[in-house]
């Protein structure tokens, strides 16, 4: 009986094949869907010259690296300025980050705000692209911009160049723009 077990052991060991490189692009691809680590309850803290300058807080995040990806679920994004003040603030279900060239596309229940500016905007889902420094959505995504002093905007397709602080939609927009004259006065 246990000569009978050794050579079924050693017909299965034969069959047996650690040469992964046999299963061709297949494993490669499988490769390209396999997140290389994942955590849960993760916080990215951003430290240049010795000062925060932002966090980012992710319920879940999967780093693909051999595709340069990075996916965050219900993830929470902090810009602080000088003082340690948050600047800039934002929220969403799902971000993909894109390790090489720094350009985002994040979506549900799109949440951000910028304390300098007094405005906050929502959108379902939007796009950042790094080197020309533009935020925008898709031409059919309806984005809705308010700012402190009581304007609302709604739009679609909407872009923002943060380099020139201009803001443009694709289409007619809908809403209430407080102008200079009718900001009431402060202290």
């Amino acid at each position: 009986m246990r000569a009978a077990l050794l050579i079924v052991a050693g017909a299965c060991a034969a069959g047996c094949s650690f040469d992964y490189a046999a299963g061709g692009a297949a494993a490669e691809e499988l490769l390209d869907e396999v997140p290389e680590t994942e955590l849960s309850g993760a916080t990215h803290t951003v430290v240049r010259n010795g000062r925060v300058v932002a966090e980012i807080e992710a319920r879940r995040v999967r780093n693909f690296p051999r595709r340069g990806v990075t996916e965050l679920h219900e993830v929470r994004y902090t810009e602080f300025d000088a003082a340690g003040e948050a600047v800039t603030t934002g929220s969403a279900d799902f971000a993909r980050y894109r390790s090489e060239t720094g350009d985002a596309d994040v979506a549900g229940a799109v949440r951000l705000r910028s304390e300098s500016q007094g405005v906050s905007l929502q959108a379902e889902a939007l796009r950042w692209e790094e080197d020309a420094r533009r935020l925008s959505s898709d031409s059919g995504e309806a984005v809705e911009v308010t700012r402190d002093d009581g304007s609302l905007v709604q739009g679609r397709g909407l872009e923002v160049d943060v380099r020139s602080k201009t803001v443009r939609f694709a289409e007619p927009v809908t809403g209430t723009l407080v102008t200079a004259e009718e900001r009431p006065a402060t202290e």
